[in-house]
Protein backbone atom coordinates (compact mmCIF):
# COMPACT_ATOMS: atom_id res chain seq x y z
CA UNK A 1 0.00 0.00 0.00
CA UNK A 2 2.56 2.80 0.60
CA UNK A 3 4.30 2.39 -2.39
CA UNK A 4 0.90 2.45 -4.34
CA UNK A 5 0.24 5.63 -2.00
CA UNK A 6 3.47 7.66 -2.25
CA UNK A 7 2.95 7.06 -5.98
CA UNK A 8 -0.67 8.73 -6.09
CA UNK A 9 0.81 11.62 -4.09
CA UNK A 10 3.88 12.30 -6.20
CA UNK A 11 1.35 12.43 -9.50
CA UNK A 12 -1.30 14.99 -7.09
CA UNK A 13 1.88 16.72 -6.54
CA UNK A 14 3.07 16.78 -10.00
CA UNK A 15 -0.44 17.60 -11.49
CA UNK A 16 -0.56 20.52 -9.07
CA UNK A 17 2.58 21.82 -10.19
CA UNK A 18 1.75 21.46 -14.01
CA UNK A 19 -1.30 22.99 -13.25
CA UNK A 20 -0.72 25.75 -11.48
CA UNK A 21 2.75 26.70 -13.61
CA UNK A 22 0.50 26.70 -17.04
CA UNK A 23 -2.32 29.07 -15.15
CA UNK A 24 0.51 31.49 -13.98
CA UNK A 25 1.86 31.89 -17.40
CA UNK A 26 -0.73 32.17 -19.66
CA UNK A 27 -1.91 35.22 -16.66
CA UNK A 28 1.41 36.70 -16.77
CA UNK A 29 1.70 36.84 -20.40
CA UNK A 30 -2.29 38.50 -20.75
CA UNK A 31 -1.57 40.82 -17.77
CA UNK A 32 1.87 42.13 -19.54
CA UNK A 33 -0.17 43.36 -22.00
CA UNK A 34 -3.05 45.31 -20.25
CA UNK A 35 -0.45 46.55 -17.42
CA UNK A 36 2.56 48.66 -17.44
CA UNK A 37 6.26 47.95 -16.19
CA UNK A 38 5.50 50.78 -13.64
CA UNK A 39 1.61 49.12 -12.21
CA UNK A 40 4.20 45.51 -11.94
CA UNK A 41 7.08 47.82 -10.36
CA UNK A 42 5.11 49.07 -7.40
CA UNK A 43 3.31 45.66 -6.71
CA UNK A 44 7.18 44.30 -6.53
CA UNK A 45 7.54 46.70 -4.00
CA UNK A 46 4.45 45.30 -1.79
CA UNK A 47 5.62 41.73 -2.50
CA UNK A 48 8.43 42.35 -0.44
CA UNK A 49 6.65 43.66 2.46
CA UNK A 50 4.53 40.82 2.30
CA UNK A 51 6.89 38.45 1.88
CA UNK A 52 8.31 39.65 4.85
CA UNK A 53 5.52 39.88 7.11
CA UNK A 54 4.55 35.85 6.58
CA UNK A 55 8.11 35.01 7.18
CA UNK A 56 7.98 37.05 10.60
CA UNK A 57 4.34 35.34 11.09
CA UNK A 58 4.99 31.96 10.48
CA UNK A 59 8.31 31.60 11.81
CA UNK A 60 8.73 27.89 11.51
CA UNK A 61 5.49 27.56 13.65
CA UNK A 62 3.67 25.81 11.03
CA UNK A 63 6.20 23.43 10.30
CA UNK A 64 6.21 21.78 13.20
CA UNK A 65 3.09 21.13 13.30
CA UNK A 66 3.60 18.91 10.34
CA UNK A 67 7.01 17.28 11.23
CA UNK A 68 6.64 16.84 14.71
CA UNK A 69 4.84 12.96 15.06
CA UNK A 70 2.84 13.99 18.33
CA UNK A 71 0.74 17.27 18.00
CA UNK A 72 -1.92 17.76 20.21
CA UNK A 73 -5.35 20.15 19.91
CA UNK A 74 -3.56 22.41 22.79
CA UNK A 75 -0.80 23.09 20.10
CA UNK A 76 -3.10 24.16 16.96
CA UNK A 77 -4.65 26.24 19.01
CA UNK A 78 -1.70 27.68 20.92
CA UNK A 79 -0.08 28.22 17.22
CA UNK A 80 -2.69 29.36 15.53
CA UNK A 81 -3.44 32.25 18.34
CA UNK A 82 0.40 33.30 18.43
CA UNK A 83 0.02 33.65 14.74
CA UNK A 84 -2.65 35.89 14.55
CA UNK A 85 -1.91 38.15 17.01
CA UNK A 86 1.51 38.47 15.43
CA UNK A 87 -0.10 38.87 12.60
CA UNK A 88 -2.51 41.64 14.31
CA UNK A 89 0.30 43.18 15.47
CA UNK A 90 2.63 43.68 12.15
CA UNK A 91 -0.84 44.62 10.11
CA UNK A 92 -1.03 47.57 12.76
CA UNK A 93 2.19 48.77 12.57
CA UNK A 94 2.40 48.38 8.34
CA UNK A 95 -0.93 50.16 8.84
CA UNK A 96 0.75 53.11 10.66
CA UNK A 97 3.69 53.08 8.43
CA UNK A 98 2.06 53.20 5.07
CA UNK A 99 3.03 56.36 4.34
CA UNK A 100 6.57 56.98 5.48
CA UNK A 101 7.01 53.81 3.11
CA UNK A 102 5.43 55.72 0.14
CA UNK A 103 7.75 58.29 1.10
CA UNK A 104 10.48 56.38 1.19
CA UNK A 105 9.76 54.64 -2.17
CA UNK A 106 8.75 58.15 -3.79
CA UNK A 107 5.50 56.48 -4.77
CA UNK A 108 2.12 58.27 -3.30
CA UNK A 109 -0.18 55.48 -4.24
CA UNK A 110 2.16 53.03 -1.55
CA UNK A 111 -0.14 54.80 1.20
CA UNK A 112 -3.49 53.53 -0.36
CA UNK A 113 -2.03 50.40 -0.87
CA UNK A 114 -0.55 49.08 1.98
CA UNK A 115 -3.14 48.26 4.19
CA UNK A 116 -4.78 47.12 1.28
CA UNK A 117 -2.51 44.48 0.96
CA UNK A 118 -1.28 43.84 4.02
CA UNK A 119 -4.81 41.89 4.92
CA UNK A 120 -3.53 39.00 3.54
CA UNK A 121 -0.47 38.65 6.40
CA UNK A 122 -3.87 38.39 8.85
CA UNK A 123 -5.64 35.61 5.89
CA UNK A 124 -2.50 33.92 5.68
CA UNK A 125 -2.04 33.77 10.13
CA UNK A 126 -5.69 32.58 9.92
CA UNK A 127 -5.30 29.60 7.31
CA UNK A 128 -1.93 28.69 8.47
CA UNK A 129 -2.91 26.22 11.17
CA UNK A 130 -5.71 24.65 8.75
CA UNK A 131 -3.40 23.95 6.01
CA UNK A 132 -1.42 22.33 8.86
CA UNK A 133 -4.23 19.81 9.70
CA UNK A 134 -5.05 18.57 6.53
CA UNK A 135 -1.58 17.80 6.06
CA UNK A 136 -1.36 15.84 8.87
CA UNK A 137 -4.29 14.04 7.86
CA UNK A 138 -3.23 13.04 4.52
CA UNK A 139 -5.84 15.04 2.85
CA UNK A 140 -3.22 15.81 -0.33
CA UNK A 141 -5.87 15.61 -2.73
CA UNK A 142 -7.66 18.80 -0.58
CA UNK A 143 -4.76 20.40 -0.33
CA UNK A 144 -3.97 20.26 -4.37
CA UNK A 145 -7.77 21.36 -4.90
CA UNK A 146 -7.94 24.06 -3.48
CA UNK A 147 -4.82 25.35 -4.39
CA UNK A 148 -6.15 24.96 -8.65
CA UNK A 149 -9.26 26.34 -7.55
CA UNK A 150 -7.61 29.57 -5.23
CA UNK A 151 -4.97 30.03 -8.34
CA UNK A 152 -8.21 30.19 -11.15
CA UNK A 153 -9.68 32.63 -8.99
CA UNK A 154 -6.89 34.98 -8.89
CA UNK A 155 -5.55 34.71 -12.29
CA UNK A 156 -9.66 35.67 -13.49
CA UNK A 157 -9.79 38.40 -10.81
CA UNK A 158 -6.24 40.00 -11.90
CA UNK A 159 -7.30 40.00 -15.45
CA UNK A 160 -10.78 41.16 -14.96
CA UNK A 161 -9.90 44.32 -13.29
CA UNK A 162 -6.81 45.06 -15.56
CA UNK A 163 -9.23 44.54 -18.53
CA UNK A 164 -11.29 47.34 -16.71
CA UNK A 165 -8.54 49.61 -16.11
CA UNK A 166 -8.19 49.01 -12.24
CA UNK A 167 -4.23 49.13 -12.80
CA UNK A 168 -2.24 48.12 -9.91
CA UNK A 169 -5.25 46.90 -8.10
CA UNK A 170 -5.83 44.84 -10.29
CA UNK A 171 -2.77 42.84 -8.78
CA UNK A 172 -3.35 43.78 -5.19
CA UNK A 173 -6.37 42.97 -4.86
CA UNK A 174 -6.23 39.48 -7.32
CA UNK A 175 -3.76 38.94 -3.97
CA UNK A 176 -6.44 39.85 -0.67
CA UNK A 177 -9.52 37.71 -2.87
CA UNK A 178 -7.43 34.86 -3.36
CA UNK A 179 -6.44 34.93 -0.14
CA UNK A 180 -9.96 35.08 1.48
CA UNK A 181 -11.46 33.01 -0.91
CA UNK A 182 -8.16 30.06 0.38
CA UNK A 183 -9.45 30.93 4.21
CA UNK A 184 -13.06 30.49 3.75
CA UNK A 185 -11.98 26.66 1.79
CA UNK A 186 -9.84 25.65 4.35
CA UNK A 187 -12.60 26.30 6.85
CA UNK A 188 -15.22 24.91 4.70
CA UNK A 189 -12.97 21.50 4.42
CA UNK A 190 -11.55 21.34 7.76
CA UNK A 191 -14.69 22.27 10.30
CA UNK A 192 -12.16 23.79 12.67
CA UNK A 193 -12.20 26.00 14.96
CA UNK A 194 -9.27 26.91 17.27
CA UNK A 195 -10.27 26.53 21.11
CA UNK A 196 -9.39 29.55 23.15
CA UNK A 197 -6.39 27.63 24.54
CA UNK A 198 -2.88 29.39 24.68
CA UNK A 199 0.22 27.87 26.17
CA UNK A 200 3.80 28.56 26.01
CA UNK A 201 4.80 25.14 26.43
CA UNK A 202 3.10 24.25 23.59
CA UNK A 203 4.80 26.67 21.40
CA UNK A 204 8.29 25.59 22.42
CA UNK A 205 7.89 22.12 22.10
CA UNK A 206 6.75 22.89 19.08
CA UNK A 207 9.36 24.48 18.37
CA UNK A 208 12.69 23.06 19.23
CA UNK A 209 11.38 19.97 18.79
CA UNK A 210 9.79 20.11 15.45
Amino acid sequence: MQPLNLKRNLSIVAFEKGTMMLVQFITTLLLARMLTPEEFGVFAMLAIIVALGNMLVDASFGGSLIYHKDVYERDYSSVFWLNFVISLLLYVSLYISAKPIAKFYNESILANLVPIICLTIVLNAFGLVQYCKLYNRLKFATVVQMKILSIIVRSLTAILLAYFEAGVWALVLQQVITYLYQTILLIWSNRYMPKLYFKNGSIAHGYFVG
